[in-house]
């Protein structure tokens, strides 16, 4: 599309270079015998009704971009150590044939004829031992880890205006002498902008450490227990697995009732890592613009002219988005994942502008001029947009632009 707006320039800067040789090449017979020689000589002084002008112009773009939030970081679970799990969180009841904890165990012995509520069990260490009433007591520990990620999201939001510079070049060609005239007018802009980097997903990884502690009264009203280690079966030592069957059994002696096993808990949670998602929304844009208008030019003395333009424009407005978000871990502050999306498009629109022109005569005879115009320029606006991410394109704006042109 870029090619066919060049080419028809071109092709109107041809046409009108030829309309101008025929016109000045075919002049009819008659009219050259009729002619006054000072008719002809004041024919070749006057200026043509063609003008060729280029230079530099300005132009702004207002853009707004989104884009959705990222969804989470998917494989969190390498970036910590395994969850800790430990030991049996199970209270032995004398049904179980082993309950294995991380300092020892209860075992039952189903060889044991001898139905008092007791089990056999295994410590790894004097520390566990206790003392309750006329009881010594064991106490077990297990853990139980639990680790999860908490995902909190935002959506990127932005907007930025940019003003660049770009180029122009013109062709006119006066309708009598009336001060009217046609324009065509051909300019391009090159942009880039950005959102910036924003922060769009915060994902804590969290973990939740449980201690339990298993107790048992010791079979035995505070006789002396055999040092550790030993495993269970190894040696003849019990724990109370059904108090109410034990105090049943042994209750006849005085001695004092057992109590049931019990449990307690220590719960911790800590945070292991925070992970960060950051955004940011690239766009780049290319404007050409063909204005077909017409021109009225009104002399300010013998060197400076003003002229107004207006008329439909063809625009080729070519854009390339590119959205891009990295996810970097806080707490080492290692970049884990950079996720790109790309498209791009040409769309053509059909807008309108009025153009304001001063021109300045840089000799006698106005072959030669500067010029500076001032113009606004409307287009419908422009969605460009990836999978997830978007942006408008405000292509309308006032222009400047500064340069230099011959009469031929």
């Amino acid at each position: 599309m870029k090619r066919c707006l060049f080419t028809a320039v071109l092709i109107c800067l041809f046409v009108s270079s030829g309309a101008l040789a025929a016109e000045k090449k075919s002049p009819k017979k008659a009219e050259k015998k009729a002619e006054p020689k000072v008719e002809k000589k004041a024919e070749k002084n006057s200026p043509s009704k063609w003008s060729l002008s280029a230079g530099v112009r300005s132009r702004d773009l207002d853009v707004e971009f989104s884009a959705a939030a990222p969804s989470s970081y998917a494989d969190w679970a390498s970036l910590v150590r395994r969850p800790r799990n430990t030991g049996s969180t199970d209270i032995d009841n004398g049904t179980t044939p082993r309950t294995d904890y991380e300092d020892g165990e209860v075992v039952f012995d189903p060889s044991w004829t001898w139905v008092d509520g007791t089990s056999l069990f295994g410590m790894d260490n004097d520390a566990q031992l206790g003392i309750r009433d006329v009881f010594n007591t064991v106490t077990f520990g297990s853990t139980r880890t639990r680790q999860w990620s908490e995902l909190s999201q935002t959506a990127l939001e932005g907007e930025d205006d940019t003003t660049k510079g770009g180029a122009y070049v013109a062709a006119r060609r006066a309708i009598g002498d009336k001060g009217l005239g046609c324009l065509v007018q051909y300019g391009i802009n090159v942009f880039e902008i950005d959102s910036g980097w924003q922060e769009t997903a915060r994902q804590t990884i969290m973990e939740r450490q449980t201690r339990y502690a298993t107790t048992y009264d010791i079979y035995g009203w505070g006789s002396a227990v055999t040092p550790a280690p030993f495993e269970g079966g190894d040696v003849s030592e019990w724990v109370v697995v059904d108090a109410a069957l034990h105090n049943a059994f042994y209750g006849w002696m005085g001695l004092g009732d057992a109590m049931e096993p019990r449990q307690t808990q220590d719960a911790r949670q800590r945070t292991l890592a925070v992970l960060t998602a950051s955004s940011k929304t690239d766009l780049d844009v290319d404007v050409h613009d063909l204005l077909l208008g017409l021109e009225w030019a009104l002399p300010i003395g013998d060197w400076l002219s003003l002229s107004l333009a207006a008329g439909p424009t063809l625009n080729v407005i070519s854009w390339d988005l590119e959205h891009t978000t990295e996810w970097v871990n806080q707490t080492t502050g290692a970049a884990l994942q950079t996720m790109q999306e790309k498209d791009g498009d040409d769309e053509f629109e059909v807008g309108a502008a009025a153009q304001v022109t001063v021109r300045l005569n840089l000799d006698k005879k106005g072959r030669v001029f500067c010029e500076g115009s001032a113009a606004y320029n409307w287009v419908d606006k422009i969605d460009a947009s990836t999978e997830s991410a978007s942006a408008e394109i405000d292509v309308s704006s006032f222009s400047g632009s500064a340069g230099i042109g011959i009469r031929l």
